[in-house]
């Protein structure tokens, strides 16, 4: 009846050999030499100065998070005939990027705001995210081990939650301080984007239910999530209890309220 199952994501786009970082603010030391050589390698990259402090633009970045996906923008035609009035598709050179995002559906227009870009806007740490996992095809689950949850500056009740603990468990973000709102430097987006492309081979995806179910808007929902999450920190022998076994067993709870005998659920490794 159910069938959970572990898939894995891997990047189709090769990439041209790395060479060395040729910025003088850059050197061998850095912390972000090895970032600055990924993209450089790549062509991403080519000015005399690599301004690693910078804040980096809503265009710079989606000019490299789409050349890191393997985009090329030449002759590409938007799909959607939709505009901002800040872009323009034949004037501006970062134009193919940004109405690529548009077209994938990873932006989009505010409501009852103009349609604007704001191209020379810094984009904020939790934003470049938001898109590097659109492109990437990066899930995010909504419910997620809050036991786990490893920030100070946001609750783990905040809406944005879900994305920020995917960013912790690929290493995009470290435990203490989220800091979502914050302006994202052009190190710390070289560094990502390198560190994204290097998981996305290995990376593993549960696939779960779809989360825009009946379930899920059941008020009752909330009421399972929140056991679930007071056995896994308060009951004594919580460390000798098996996670996969216990979903397993609420799949079957559900099955046995059918009372139907003709209808059962087999746990994976059950069926001969």
């Amino acid at each position: 009846l159910c069938d959970l199952w572990e898939g894995h994501t891997s990047s189709i786009f090769a990439h041209a050999n790395l060479t060395a970082a040729n910025f003088s603010d850059v050197p061998s030391n850095s912390p972000f030499y090895q970032d600055v050589k990924y993209l450089e390698g790549l062509g991403i990259v080519q000015e005399d100065k690599f301004s690693p402090e910078q804040n980096i633009s809503r265009e710079v970045f989606a000019r490299w998070l789409l050349k890191n996906a393997g985009f090329t923008a030449e002759n590409y035609e938007p799909k959607t005939r939709r505009r901002f009035l800040d872009i323009a598709p034949k004037e501006t050179p970062s134009a193919p990027y940004i109405y690529k995002l548009l077209d994938i559906g990873v932006i989009g227009f505010e409501k009852g705001k103009p349609p604007l870009f704001k191209p020379k806007n810094p984009i904020t740490r939790k934003e470049a995210i938001t898109w590097i996992f659109g492109v990437e095809g990066i899930p995010v689950p909504k419910i997620f081990d809050e036991t786990t949850w490893p920030f100070r500056d946001v609750t783990v009740h905040s809406p944005i939650a879900p994305l920020l603990h995917k960013s912790f468990k690929l290493n995009l973000l470290a435990a203490g301080n989220a800091r979502p709102f914050t302006r994202l430097k052009r190190s710390e987006a070289a560094h990502w984007l390198r560190l994204v492309k290097n998981n996305t081979a290995t990376l593993t995806v549960t696939v779960v239910p779809t989360l825009e179910s009946d379930l899920v808007r059941n008020p009752k929902f909330d009421i399972f999530v929140g056991t679930w999450n007071r056995i896994f920190q308060t009951y004594l022998k919580r460390t000798d209890l098996n996670r996969e076994e216990m979903v397993y067993g609420a799949i079957d709870g559900l099955l046995k309220e059918l009372d139907d005998k003709h209808s059962s659920f087999e746990r994976a490794g059950d069926i001969a």
